[in-house]
């Protein structure tokens, strides 16, 4: 699909026109490219095309780089003047865009207004947050470059003691922007936030007018501050890393000096390689100063005094491309591993019914989140809160639970957990109420149970009482009183163990819901020895099984009448690490679960007030959900927590509909089938749209008998977008366990930063799963076809990692 143009600030802005200006590929949809203060080959920022949207691009950096840095780069780059922005057409179907604001200047504004708020430092927590660092706060220094606010604002509703230091444009040296260190009442520090456009600006502890032509730039102010105690002068510091890679070459500076640091990450040393690149290129001096102990000049100047706190490092210029000592680079450079991920097709959320697609468009809205994570939180709540009330009786005869699992992939900060929170609540609300009835039952029931066991504790303690008359006794005494049931819906990660102990006391119907999946699938049960026996007993829930354990201690557990949904909110490594288990795909627990892998539309999510009819959904959506689970649920004749669903039949024009879909399925899955990639999937897709069907019907009537063509048809629609959402997926070979090994390798040499590597050393050094010969082989092999390294000696065996060309 070609993205059309927009005339956007004075030019005609074009895929091909992005590429040409920020370098990179075309591909899905968008431009991948190196982001701002990114080496050429770098892919670490998403440009894509939104008419729709202030500005007519949106942008996304897998790095986790400011999002206003990379449009202000992006604007720079393509020549998009801001005196021109692009006029957004009305589209009735599109909640329109809010007006474009220059936030930029607004937190500009914001930086100097907190900045005039504050205080001479001296003598406040700021000097003794100083001092609990081995600085002293020089005179020079308060009021000019650090200040105090006994109560700064530090994010939405909070408010800290903070010390504050001023961030002065390169250029003008006027104030754009502040450092905020928000402080406990001790003195200790909690957090650290910045404020105003500080990619163009420093922290100038000193001036640099007069004689001096050499300036010194370090990552942070403490660590410029202990190397001005260790006799380094002038210095400034910057806010980031990449500040450091952009500092610019300035007129009159005969010498730059940089303050290294050792962190583990290698973003120091690529910055100091960067900016000294920069400056040699243009006649400069280079200099560079390391710790002589810990991470950085602050760790040693606390370690070592400041007297021993720094030692002098060497800087060595990278060489030119053409330079006769460089290595020949080949022209195309190494196969990526992984295949681009193809663009996800919009999640048919309208497909929901009236109340769950009304919900989870306004929490999509209100929450910004893609409208995939949305629709699959309300689904997942919609599947916990139907599978106690009904089962659906398939065509073939057989009954199955309405329960759903449900898998969900993003990125950090992908605002999972707000998402989930919000359509969670009318469960929690249930929950609040349970727990209220449970303290008073168990109030009661520590009274029977004391009383009972007081009374048996008689009868079997009277010598005078024969075995007949004892036996009486206790059958006249009855059982034990039942404990009241534990009030919970849902529990986040529990092992197969702990869950089927706990459902012996508690509600039929449960729920697995975290937005923290990956410590779901790292926990005990998901480990080596345990996958397998967790893999099945979550099939057999998900199957409507009895649960059947038997343990040396507990001795035989059987539990009818349970039903169990899930929702698995992961991070994206872990998620394919989950989707690409072997053992997970051959006993079938990953056929049984829907995925969605949204887009992050991190870097659009600007902030707007909540709209009020997105409230009144969600409200609409929380009362129908609870009153689900208030409707009483259909128990066993003496059962407390067994539960006895009717059956849900399906009406004969759905089951037309039903079956038409399962033969067009079908039909896809042979050899040579678009749908063979993922055939154990595709082959229970059509049971998913049953079950989707039934939970669809309950929550529109909670009494109902019966699944309609309106309920199978959307659910269908549904079932077909999952199952090329799974097929999407497998073809970008995101579910590959070869490849993704082999990629975990090549990111550990990679962040190794050597050139070459024993493959002995990789068996002892590499992480544990490559400690096996036969897995570290099979991931070199992959590198190696791919074109990431290279074969120097055979005895001792050594490879080569292959830089990446640039673009």
């Amino acid at each position: 699909m070609v993205t059309p143009g927009l005339f956007v600030g004075g030019v005609m802005l074009t895929l091909p026109h992005l590429q040409r200006a920020l370098g990179g590929e075309i591909t899905g949809g968008q431009l991948v490219a190196p982001g701002p203060g990114h080496s050429p080959a770098d892919r670490s920022m998403a440009v894509k095309i939104a008419p729709d949207h202030p500005g007519g691009f949106v942008v996304h950096s897998h790095a986790g780089d400011d999002p206003m840095a990379c449009r202000d780069y992006v604007k720079t780059r393509a020549g998009i003047d801001d005196r021109s922005m692009p006029r957004i057409m009305s589209n009735p179907r599109v909640r329109q865009a809010a007006p474009v604001r220059d936030y930029a200047e607004q937190n500009k504004q914001r930086a100097i207004a907190i900045w005039n708020e504050s205080v001479d430092p001296r003598g406040t927590l700021a000097e003794v947050y100083l001092r609990s660092r081995g600085l002293e706060l020089a005179d020079e220094m308060a009021m000019a470059v650090i200040r105090f606010h006994p109560s700064c604002p530090f994010g939405k509703n909070t408010r800290h003691p903070c010390m504050v230091v001023a961030f002065h444009s390169i250029d003008t040296g006027e104030l754009v922007a502040i450092h905020r260190t928000a402080l406990t009442a001790d003195g200790s520090k909690i957090d650290r936030k910045m404020m105003g456009p500080v990619g163009s600006a420093a922290i100038k502890l000193e001036s640099i007018e007069g004689s001096s032509r050499t300036i010194v730039i370090g990552e942070g102010i403490e660590t410029c501050l202990s190397a001005r105690a260790a006799g380094i002068s002038p210095v400034w510091a910057t806010g980031s890393a990449d500040a450091i890679k952009d500092f610019p070459v300035m007129p009159d500076i005969e010498a730059i000096g940089v303050l290294g640091e050792m962190d583990e990450s290698g973003a120091s040393q690529r910055a100091t390689q960067a900016v000294g690149d920069r400056w040699h290129a243009a006649g400069r001096e280079v200099h560079v100063f390391l710790p002589t102990a810990g991470k950085d000049i602050n760790d040693a100047l606390q370690a070592n005094g400041s007297d021993a706190a720094v030692k002098l490092g060497v800087f060595h210029p990278t060489p030119e491309p053409d330079a006769p000592d460089a290595e020949p680079a080949s022209a195309d450079g190494p196969i990526p591993l992984f295949p681009p991920l193809p663009e996800a097709e919009r999640f048919p959320i309208e497909s929901l019914g009236p109340v769950l697609s009304s919900a989870a468009a306004a929490i999509a809205s209100k929450v910004q989140v893609p409208e995939a994570i949305a629709a699959q939180s309300v689904l997942a709540v919609a599947a916990l809160v139907s599978q106690a009330h009904a089962d659906v009786m398939m065509p073939y005869g057989q009954t199955r639970p309405l329960s759903l699992d449900v898998v969900t992939i993003a990125p950090s900060g992908g605002r999972k957990t707000s998402a989930d929170s919000e359509a969670l609540g009318p469960v929690r609300k249930r929950e609040k109420a349970l727990k209220e009835v449970q303290e008073h039952e168990h109030r009661l029931w520590s009274i029977d149970f004391a009383a009972w066991s007081a009374e048996k504790k008689k009868i079997e303690g009277n010598r005078k009482l024969q075995h007949d008359e004892r036996r009486r006794a206790l059958v006249a005494l009855g059982p034990e009183p039942e404990r009241p049931l534990s009030p919970f819906l849902t529990v986040p990660e529990p092992t197969i163990e702990g869950l089927v102990k706990a459902w012996v006391n508690a509600p039929a119907a449960l729920g697995i819901f975290t937005a923290e999946g990956g410590m779901f699938i790292g926990g005990h049960g998901m480990s080596p020895d345990n996958r397998l026996r967790t893999a099945a007993g979550y099939s057999e829930m998900w199957d409507g099984q009895p649960i059947k354990r038997i343990r040396a201690l507990d001795g035989v557990t059987i539990l009818h009448g349970r039903r169990l949904s899930m929702h698995l909110m992961v991070q994206p490594d872990a998620a394919a690490q989950f989707l690409a288990d072997p053992l997970l795909r051959d006993q079938g627990l990953l056929s049984r679960v829907l995925v969605a892998a949204p887009e992050s539309i991190a870097g659009t999510r600007f902030y707007r007030d909540v709209e009020p009819e997105d409230n009144d959904a969600i409200h609409s959506y929380g009362a129908r959900i609870l009153s689900i689970l208030e409707a009483p649920w259909p128990l066993a004749e003496g059962s407390r927590n067994e539960l006895e669903p009717r059956v849900l039949t399906i009406t004969e024009a759905a089951t037309i509909a039903w079956k038409a879909f399962y033969n067009h399925i079908e039909g896809q899955c042979g050899a040579g089938g678009e749908l063979h990639p993922v055939e154990d999937f595709a082959a229970k897709i059509a049971e998913h749209a049953a079950r989707i069907a039934g939970v669809l019907t309950i929550v529109d009537h909670v009494r109902a008998t019966e699944i309609g063509s309106d309920a199978m048809c959307a659910a269908l629609k549904l079932a077909d977008w999952y199952v090329y959402e799974a097929l999407r997926l497998q073809r970008a070979a995101r579910t590959d366990r070869r490849l993704i090994r082999a990629q975990q390798l090549l990111d550990w040499m990679r962040e190794r930063g050597e050139e070459e590597f024993s493959v002995r050393d990789i068996g002892k050094l590499a992480p544990p799963a490559f400690r096996i010969k036969a897995a570290a082989d099979e991931a070199l092999a992959i590198l190696a076809s791919h074109g990431w390294i290279e074969e120097v000696s055979a005895r001792p065996r050594r490879v080569r990692l292959v830089q990446e060309a640039s673009a």
